[in-house]
């Protein structure tokens, strides 16, 4: 797929869960988590910690989540991002 297709595939998605945003406004994930929300998408923060983030409760996992996810962004290690996914598989 190339990387066109890609990301008008990503812009499509309703409902999208942004993992690490920080509930104190510092990081990537938290930038990410903003952008997306000023932009007008169903966004979904995501902290192991839980907390509140502009507003928006950050859900413990994605699990916790009460919407059907249609898109996950990680800003996570590359090694964080498999445990992530794992950790959604074993509670489903």
């Amino acid at each position: 797929m190339n990387s066109k297709i890609s990301i008008d595939s990503f812009l499509s998605k309703k409902n999208i869960a942004v993992v690490e945003v920080s509930s104190k406004g510092k990081g990537f994930g938290t930038a990410v988590f903003s952008h997306l929300k000023k932009n007008e998408f169903n966004v979904f923060g995501v902290n192991i910690n839980g907390g509140i983030y502009e507003n928006e409760k950050l859900y413990k996992s994605l699990t916790l989540i009460p919407e059907k996810i249609d898109a996950v962004v990680t800003v996570v290690p590359s090694v964080e991002t498999e445990k992530v996914f794992l950790r959604r598989m074993n509670s489903e």
